[in-house]
């Protein structure tokens, strides 16, 4: 049996997974077994924000995997408390937890959301139509999106959702019971879109007016990846919670839980626990990632983008009936295409010709490539795209 039929035998089929084997990763490309080499626009979906295989990463990781790797959070760890104060260091003043994934870092936001929101007789949280914060029943009960949660019910209750932008819906939702509004301020797997400066300082001003917690999902939008180390810092608000994971550990499992330290110097011992979380090889590579993410690289990163910008709307002038909206933050990239042309056809086209890339929303092309990526790469896929889109214009399958 080959490898894709013995997954496809042994694995619970839970993901539709596109008929290539990986076998390496360098820099913005990735192999097949079969030595076909390609452009990886995926980044393991906004992870490897370093790109594969990145040298200081992996020095970090041989590094500290010949001394310990776990012990447990009984005892105290020198790369986890190096890390927490990077993380505190950059974003606000507050306290850490570590995790091992988006969604247990959402979860534990929750759960402290709740737990300091019950203290107050407040136990409500509002979320966002179209947003997506993990998959386990916490955070499906948070997500914005019917098709994550069917089969699932009964899910959480006392969770209320409103449409981005619906300033008025807030308004009437945002009672006193509120104790946290959970949010991405660029909703990543919803179409990448972000939300609205207006509607951001009516969140502000109605959390501080109702006296509720601002919880924002950084796990797609944290780590560079708009150009900033967080996306939150694109819009002039300072939220409660932020919660992390993928490119934290540029591909290492890790998650975490930033909490302004007034709320959480109120969490009691044995409240949250995590066997793995904030294990010594997690925060050992996090610990490096962040230590690359200097200013002058999220600068490169924000030139990059302003010129990749400029490359996709030139080609949506010149493909209009094709291209319907380009939205570019950072390095995370979204491309509305009309139903003629499904998204799905693309990405098979893109990845014929060497190029890997996703979908988001309805019928988005979405692209998060790593953020070392260059002129030379964008102009290939620059290349490719208009040649597909090219072929479509001439009535031709892609």
């Amino acid at each position: 049996m080959t490898i894709q039929e013995r997954t496809d035998h042994y694995l619970i089929p839970f993901y539709k997974r596109t008929p290539v084997t990986i076998t390496r990763g360098k820099g913005c490309y990735v192999w097949d077994e079969k030595g076909q080499r390609y452009l990886d626009m995926t980044a393991g979906i906004a992870v490897v924000n370093l790109g594969h295989n990145h040298p200081s990463v992996v020095r970090a990781l041989k590094t500290q995997a010949s001394k310990i790797w776990h012990i447990s959070n009984l005892f105290y760890q020198e790369p986890q408390a190096t890390l927490a104060q990077a993380l505190v260091e950059r974003s606000f003043d507050g306290m850490v937890f570590f995790a091992n994934s988006g969604a247990e870092a959402n979860d534990g936001a929750l759960k402290i959301a709740r737990l300091w929101g019950n203290k107050q007789g407040k136990n409500k949280v509002i979320a966002l139509q179209q947003s997506f914060h993990g998959r386990t029943i916490a955070t499906i009960s948070l997500t914005g999106q019917d098709k994550y949660k069917q089969g699932f019910d009964p899910l959480l209750g006392e969770i209320a959702f409103v449409a981005p932008g619906d300033i008025h819906t807030l308004r009437e939702k945002w009672d006193h019971s509120v104790c946290a509004i959970f949010l991405e301020v660029i909703q990543c797997e919803g179409g990448v879109r972000a939300l609205s400066p207006e509607f951001l300082q009516e969140i502000f001003s109605l959390a501080r007016e109702k006296n509720s917690l601002i919880i924002i999902d950084e796990i797609q939008t944290g780590m560079g990846r708009t150009g900033t180390l967080f996306g939150y810092q694109h819009f002039g608000i300072e939220p409660d919670i932020i919660t992390l994971a993928k490119g934290l550990g540029n591909g290492f499992p890790i998650g975490a839980i930033v909490v302004k330290r007034a709320i959480a110097q109120t969490m009691p011992v044995g409240m949250h626990a995590s066997t793995f979380g904030g294990n010594f090889l997690a925060c050992r590579v996090a610990s490096e990632v962040l230590h690359t993410l200097t200013p002058t690289f999220l600068e490169n990163v924000q030139k990059t983008s302003h010129w990749f910008h400029e490359k996709l709307v030139s080609l949506q002038r010149h493909f209009p009936e094709l291209v319907l909206d380009v939205r570019v933050y950072g390095l995370m990239i979204g491309i509305d295409l009309t139903p003629s042309l499904p998204v799905t056809e693309v990405i098979d086209a893109l990845r014929h010709k060497g190029i890997l890339a996703l979908r988001a929303g309805e019928n988005t092309l979405r692209l998060a490539p790593p953020l070392i990526i260059g002129k030379k790469e964008i102009t290939f896929f620059i290349q490719v795209f208009s040649h597909i889109l090219e072929e479509k214009k001439r009535g031709q399958n892609v």
